[in-house]
């Protein structure tokens, strides 16, 4: 089985490598991995978002409490990579996208109380942790198998996102079906433990200036393999 899976790949690889190589011909000296790639949004930029944040955040809280947003106090904001569409909040009656959601999450006061703030994407809700949650106890997240168009998106979406650059930048270079031989999806990570069994899903391709990225994902999960470098 996992001969079959390293066929496929190699496959994949060649032909997307195939219609890159006139534009490397033409005298580009791009190469596989991250060296050169754009930076991350300017620091201008991150702190206009972060401004924004503030202002969600005490909005969404005085709407809570409806209380004036004056008597709002901003403890802090800061930028975070949910781990899924829960926002790091999950409640048991509901399904979500096992994908990177990049957000932020603030902490503010309001009469000698602190409230967390959870924000993403234009949305923001105050995460009021249940007794379980309060005692330390891990909650499960509730998982939804995503349509294979979608995921493409998603995979685009994230891609532009750690580059730096335009999603229409970013193209699909193809989609091959995979299995893998226990839950890491054929990209584990240090530390981690995974379940052994055999996983079905999908390596998908992307482009970006003759660059070729690869995500695995089993229709619950997206994940960059190899992950990207963190500074």
């Amino acid at each position: 089985m996992q001969e079959s899976v390293a066929c496929c790949l190699i496959t994949f690889l060649l032909a997307a490598n195939a219609g890159c190589a006139g534009a490397r011909a033409a005298g580009s000296d791009e190469h596989s991995d991250m060296t050169g790639l754009p930076d991350n949004p300017t620091a201008d930029s991150a702190a206009a978002q972060s401004s924004g944040a503030e202002a969600l955040a005490s909005k969404t809280l005085s709407e809570h409490l409806s209380r004036p947003v004056e008597e709002i106090e901003v403890v802090s904001v800061t930028p975070i990579d949910w781990p899924d569409s829960s926002l790091g909040c999950p409640r048991p009656d509901r399904q979500y996208m096992q994908v990177i959601t990049p957000g932020h999450v603030a902490v503010l006061r309001h009469g000698g109380a602190t409230y967390h703030v959870h924000m993403a994407g234009g949305r923001a809700f105050v995460c009021e942790r249940t007794p379980g949650e309060a005692a330390g106890e891990k909650q499960p997240v509730p998982k939804l198998a995503l349509p294979l168009e979608h995921l493409q998106t998603l995979a685009r979406a994230d891609l532009a996102r750690q580059l730096g650059v335009p999603v229409e930048q970013v193209s699909l270079a193809g989609t091959q079906p995979a299995v893998w031989r226990d839950a890491n999806l054929g990209c584990p990570q240090a530390g981690e433990s995974y379940e052994t069994a055999p996983t079905k899903g999908y390596v998908l391709g992307l482009s970006y200036r003759g660059r070729l990225y690869r995500y695995h994902t089993d229709r619950f999960r997206l994940i960059p393999c190899p992950p990207f470098a963190r500074e």
